[in-house]
């Protein structure tokens, strides 16, 4: 896993998991469905290592979009319990933070968000290309760009 800081989104688990819960919320699933179908896709009980991510994410989403389920919530303090114990104190400054936002965050969530996110509409637009198409744009006199359309 990737992180770059001690908040809670900044780490490539917990940002994934807010991005495709957005991508799910804005295609009008109910917010149980969605965390069924992220509990699913990331397998939280047979990932250890990322278990405090994976529900700190799930959590994340239902809080931003109003509607954290008490299911959530009881397995998120498992989860950063099950953090803390296992977490090396290597860097006792950054642990210290963590830890700080992750209580903060736990704390944020038990009250419901002012001003949840609404959904926003999907719009399906054609594509130029096909699958197989080639595109090329040049850059300079000397680069080019390549991509090709696989979907």
């Amino acid at each position: 896993m990737g992180a770059w800081g001690t908040g809670i989104l900044q780490n490539d688990t917990t940002a994934d998991i807010w991005v495709e819960f957005k991508e799910l919320y804005n295609t009008g699933l109910s917010q149980k469905d969605i965390r069924l179908q992220l509990e699913k896709g990331y397998n939280p009980q047979s990932d250890l290592e990322y278990y405090a991510e994976i529900w700190t994410g799930i959590a994340y989403g239902q809080w931003m979009c109003g509607g954290l389920e008490d299911y959530t919530f009881k397995k998120l303090s498992d989860a950063t319990k099950l953090k803390c114990q296992t977490l090396l104190a290597d860097d006792k400054k950054l642990l210290e933070k963590r830890l700080n936002a992750i209580s903060n965050f736990i704390e944020k969530v038990q009250t419901p968000r002012p001003n949840p996110l609404k959904r926003k509409q999907i719009v399906v637009r054609q594509s130029f290309f096909k699958k197989g198409d080639i595109i090329g744009i040049r850059i300079s006199s000397t680069q080019c760009i390549a991509a090709i359309v696989t979907d």
